[in-house]
């Protein structure tokens, strides 16, 4: 069998030990982390609620002036931080999807790559 469905016993196993209560919280602490660091940064819009009960792990934002398949290019070639293209209403936004094995310094290096995306003013 595929290695995906061998290890689904042993997720389910970790998530449980986990609780899902404990990964919501640490999920919405991670995405906390990089957008409190951008939304105030002049040219970054974010697309994600800032009240924490309307999201969880996943951010979205754009920066003024820049395709968001650049800012995604850059992301990965210039940082090697993964992140996606998607569609928003007429436009594209950055997504963002932090997880459990990502730790502070990951948002952090987010969040400063991110401001080095942003064109001078």
């Amino acid at each position: 069998p595929p290695a995906p469905i061998m290890a689904v016993e042993d997720a389910l196993a970790f998530h449980a030990a986990i609780g899902s209560r404990n990964k919501e919280a640490r999920l919405r602490w991670l995405a906390r982390r990089w957008m409190d660091q951008v939304a105030d940064v002049p040219g970054v819009r974010l697309f994600t609620p800032r009240e924490p009960r309307l999201h969880c792990a996943l951010g979205a934002f754009v920066i003024d002036g820049v395709p968001a398949a650049e800012v995604v290019r850059r992301l990965m070639d210039e940082h090697r931080i993964f992140t996606v293209v998607r569609k928003c209403g007429d436009g594209e936004v950055v997504r963002v999807t932090p997880h459990l094995y990502n730790g502070p310094e990951d948002l952090d290096a987010l969040a400063a790559a991110i401001r080095q995306c942003v064109p001078p003013r």
